[in-house]
């Protein structure tokens, strides 16, 4: 995720509830928080891999949050597939 969308999440988001991931290792660390935490709502941001590890996570968790997933990645295949809208909409919900 880009440093200008983490700056403009950070301005809406409490620092405790915003997690920011560069690799697999920190993505696990992330979710285990997340999910411990029991959040009803969790939104991703990154590409089809970000994309697929969050509900790869969610999928192996009894705390079992709605996932909202903000199509940030280059190709962002799947989020095409599932016919998600275009990144400006995504990123302005």
């Amino acid at each position: 995720m880009s440093r200008c969308v983490v700056d403009e999440l950070r301005g809406t988001i409490a620092d405790g509830d915003l997690f920011t991931t560069k690799n697999v290792d920190e993505g696990n660390c992330a979710w285990a928080e997340i999910l411990q935490c029991n959040y009803r709502l969790v939104f991703c941001g990154g590409g089809d891999g970000t994309a697929m590890h969050a509900m790869n996570q969610i999928s192996c968790s009894h705390n079992r949050p709605a996932l909202g997933i903000l199509p940030l990645g280059t190709g962002n295949g799947w989020a095409v597939e599932m016919q998600m809208p275009p990144r400006a909409q995504a990123v302005a919900l």
